[in-house]
């Protein structure tokens, strides 16, 4: 049994590793960088669904004095920073400066203390937006600086320093994004309209993704598996995408389920690549049709929320 922090614990991809890990029997420690009150919604709904048996501390955003005098305290076998700066994130307005600075702050301190107290292992989280051949949006340069801010404080104080890079989660617990958009829209029989049927993006299922980052991270406890981890789901373009989801939201609910397809990015979008996806660049599309039970699963939070007004 290890002792793991995890940074960012009101995320939806946290949450899952967060419940994936106790389920192994880890002692899980996550920080949140608010008060309790300041989170509302599904953040909220996240929070108050953690495991019973894990550790977790409010106001304790990354660099704190909290956040050092408890590694001070503890024995932790690794420390991963997942949480990150991103309001904002698809817009030209994301704070470049402000991401930075939030993402790294007392980054040498934290660092120092992991190592005064016997821990061997920092795990990033880094997106998949993070990429040689992309044009940066702000977001993405804000992710690769704060890795590199890391890698080099691990090196200095000879702490090994690894990554996983995310593509796009989608499931249970989801802020409202595209999928869940489009679920309230059928609900009240609308039709909405998908702006960016011809990007391409690599979509996989949280509990796939939960269980391959605990399995590496256990490896790296062992001091085994790659430095980067890259997991991939389903490559498809979204016009495809939201065809499998109309599929079976009409087959599970009776709805029309219809909506619009063209191919015109909102101006707040237009920075973001059309082509994201975590295999190599020269595999064919994958498109790899999610069992039923998933769907189901996730149907089932859905109507939930849209009941409990979290939508």
């Amino acid at each position: 049994m290890a002792t793991i922090w995890i940074t960012g614990a009101s995320s939806f991809t946290a949450f899952h590793l967060v419940h994936e890990l106790s389920q192994r029997g880890h002692n899980v420690v996550v920080s949140c960088s608010r008060s309790h009150d300041d989170y509302s919604g599904v953040q909220a709904e996240r929070l108050n669904g953690l495991p019973s048996g894990i550790t977790l501390f409010y106001d304790t955003p990354l660099g704190s004095e909290r956040m050092l005098e408890e590694i001070q305290r503890m024995r932790l076998d690794a420390f991963c920073h997942h949480g990150s700066w991103t309001r904002g994130l698809q817009t030209d307005a994301f704070d470049l400066n402000r991401a930075i600075i939030w993402n790294t702050h007392n980054v040498p301190k934290v660092i120092q203390s992991l190592s005064d107290t016997g821990c061997q292992h920092i795990l990033y989280t880094n997106s998949y937006f993070v990429q040689s051949s992309l044009q940066p949006t702000g977001y993405a340069l804000s992710k690769k600086l704060t890795g590199d801010v890391l890698e080099f404080y691990a090196s200095r104080y000879n702490i090994q320093y690894s990554s996983i890079v995310l593509p796009n989660p989608i499931g249970s617990w989801d802020n409202t994004r595209l999928l869940e958009v489009f679920y309230k829209c059928w609900a009240m029989n609308q039709i909405p309209t998908l702006y960016v049927k011809d990007w391409i993006r690599d979509q996989i299922w949280v509990q796939r993704l939960s269980r391959q980052w605990a399995d590496w991270l256990e490896c790296k406890l062992q001091n085994q598996g790659p430095s980067v981890l890259r997991p991939s789901g389903q490559v498809q373009s979204m016009d495809l995408w939201i065809q499998s989801f109309q599929n079976v939201v009409r087959g599970h609910t009776g709805w029309a389920c219809s909506y619009h397809s063209i191919h015109r990015p909102p101006l707040t979008l237009r920075s973001m690549p059309s082509v994201l996806f975590n295999t190599d660049k020269d595999s064919r599309l994958r498109h790899h049709e999610t069992d039923t039970a998933t769907w189901e699963e996730y149907l089932e939070h859905l109507e939930w929320r849209l009941q409990q007004g979290l939508l």
